[in-house]
């Protein structure tokens, strides 16, 4: 999920241009939104227009957001490590004609849906203040413009309601976690033993740099089950084997990916991580997801795979060719 200003092909080709060179798979969804930034805040008459003019008080057409996106999804077909998904930056940022859009995009294009929901709590304020029309909730929302469904991915969900999980598992819908993020920016902690009793099907990620400041699947994958723990205390089943298929099948299965990607099966695409077994890490080596969960760092990574290519190989980097938009590589 990525904010481009102003959305246009030159920028669009710098950003996948770097995911080609660094041979990283990337489900990229550049993110969208017909209300502006000041649409967010509550009270916002009160502002001063200095303060106003800073958040931004425009946003872009409907029409010229979803006609960038069918010409990026046209131009720019999946393929290779590319992969689309379309992005509404949050349901408080979007009209329900934007979001009707969007959904009809989505379907016509086969593509998943990730948007930021109830990360913090004053976005759960705006719901059940602004929304009242749909019972104060943002996944009632979302029901409304035909966005809940099995496309859709809400990121955060720190402050959802369980009878929202339930109505998302029941519409198998997605959660994707970022506990990092969250911890750093002190926005709540996700409600992980309610999540997992409601069978919502959940994914693991990190957010971005600024958010969270650092990139690893590793820590992701201790942080939830961490947090479990916390909300949770009493002797139960281990979570770290739980942990592994949210961050691999799991994360997938968000972009809908899951019968290509997230594990070692023939017909696969062959995304593969080499750990180095002689890390302390592993000494004495007792379980491979506990301590890939548990006490991995990332020193211990080897060699990466990505579609079958080689991309870094006893810790050395070894792809540097660039490749066309989803093609092959001319090396």
């Amino acid at each position: 999920m990525l904010g481009l200003s102003p959305l246009n092909d030159e920028h669009t080709e710098v950003v996948l241009s770097a995911y080609r060179e660094a041979g990283i798979r990337v489900v990229f969804s550049p993110m969208v939104a017909d209300l502006p930034p000041i649409a967010m805040v509550r009270h916002k008459d009160s502002l001063p227009a200095d303060v106003q003019d800073m958040l931004g008080r425009k946003a872009l057409p409907m029409r010229e957001q979803i006609d960038y996106l069918d010409h990026q999804f046209k131009h720019r077909p999946a393929g290779g490590t590319l992969h689309w998904a379309i992005a509404p930056f949050a349901p408080q940022r979007c009209t329900p004609p934007m979001l009707e859009a969007l959904a009809a995009l989505a379907q016509r294009h086969k593509l998943p849906v990730y948007t930021h929901v109830y990360e913090t709590r004053g976005q759960a304020l705006i719901a059940r203040e602004l929304f009242c029309e749909h019972g104060g909730s943002f996944i009632s929302y979302l029901a409304a413009t035909g966005m809940l469904g099995p496309r859709l991915n809400i990121v955060h969900s720190v402050w959802i309601s369980r009878a929202e999980m339930d109505r998302m598992a029941a519409a198998g819908a997605g959660i994707v976690l970022n506990h990092l993020s969250n911890l750093k920016l002190k926005s709540g902690i996700a409600p992980v033993c309610d999540l997992r009793d409601s069978g919502v099907r959940l994914g693991l990620g990190c957010d971005n740099c600024s958010g969270s400041d650092v990139q690893s699947v590793f820590q992701a994958m201790k942080m939830f089950c961490l947090l479990a723990a916390v909300s949770e205390p009493e002797p139960g089943p281990g979570l770290a084997h739980e942990a592994l298929r949210h961050a691999t099948l799991g994360n997938a299965r968000t972009a809908g990916l899951d019968a290509q990607l997230g594990a070692i099966r023939p017909g696969y695409k062959a995304d593969l991580v080499l750990v180095d077994l002689n890390d302390v890490a592993y000494l004495p080596f007792n379980s491979a997801a506990r301590q890939l969960v548990y006490t991995e760092a990332g020193r211990g990574v080897e060699s990466v795979i990505v579609d079958g290519r080689v991309v870094i190989k006893e810790r050395q980097v070894k792809r540097s060719t660039r490749m066309p938009c989803g093609g092959r590589s001319r090396a």
